[in-house]
């Protein structure tokens, strides 16, 4: 009984699938689903994600009905809440992914009653510290989609949808404290819904809806110096 357009998962350290929607976090036994901890209050849930942490910890977050986006932890049995994820109201487009030591990062939209900026946090020693300066892109505003990605080797990379009228995607890096542009418009026309991961040798893995071939998906790999289409543009 969950929401199509709002729901999440990750997987347990045994392989199964934990699912979040509609307020409720669920995990399958073999047979039949479980629930973790209480239904969290309040009647909206959306812009939802989940993520299990290296140790096995599982983080929640979501846009709550005060038009807040919060960020809870679950200790085993309860979902702990650890707080907003912006002084800003409107905090939305929350995409959970895990940093190279397996702590979880989150990247946002700052705003979002307008076209929002993006930004992003990472979990150290207990606190969502701001990874880079407060927007990863300070010229622009991230046109709805955007994703966070740590490579096998380290590196953090974000992806951004820049511009209304563009939306063109944009790729950082975190160097030295600062987010870097390292590849401006990558497919050279519109996109949507760019995903972010890495491969074993380091690699940055681009997936995307592509315009510039009546919207289908596109997958680029970068090595750090090229860019390259896996399979055909627009493949699928």
């Amino acid at each position: 009984d969950g929401d199509g357009f709002h729901t999440a998962m990750t997987l347990s350290k045994e392989g199964q699938p934990i699912v979040f929607s509609k307020g409720k976090v669920v995990q399958w036994n073999g047979t039949g689903w479980d629930q973790l901890g209480a239904t969290f209050g309040g009647d909206l849930f959306i812009y939802n994600d989940i993520i299990r942490a290296s140790d096995g910890t599982l983080y929640a977050v979501f846009f709550n009905s005060d038009y807040k986006t919060i960020i809870y932890r679950f200790d085993g049995s309860n979902w702990v809440k650890m707080g907003n994820v912006s002084d800003s109201n409107y905090a939305v487009w929350n995409k959970f992914s895990l940093q190279s030591d397996g702590e979880p990062m989150l990247i946002y939209g700052i705003d979002g009653q307008s076209i929002a900026y993006s930004e992003a946090k990472a979990l150290e020693n207990g606190q969502w510290d701001l990874l880079g300066s407060a927007h990863i892109e300070d010229s622009s505003q991230t046109y709805y989609y955007h994703d966070i990605a740590a490579t096998s080797n380290g590196d953090i990379y974000a992806a951004l949808t820049i511009g209304v009228a563009d939306q063109a995607l944009n790729i950082y890096k975190l160097d030295n404290g600062d987010w870097k542009l390292v590849k401006a418009n990558l497919s050279g026309g519109a996109t949507t819904y760019c995903r972010l991961g890495s491969d074993n040798k380091g690699n940055l893995i681009i997936a995307f809806s592509d315009a510039l071939r009546d919207n289908r998906t596109s997958v680029i790999r970068y090595d750090g110096t090229e860019w390259k289409y896996l399979g055909n543009p627009g493949f699928t």
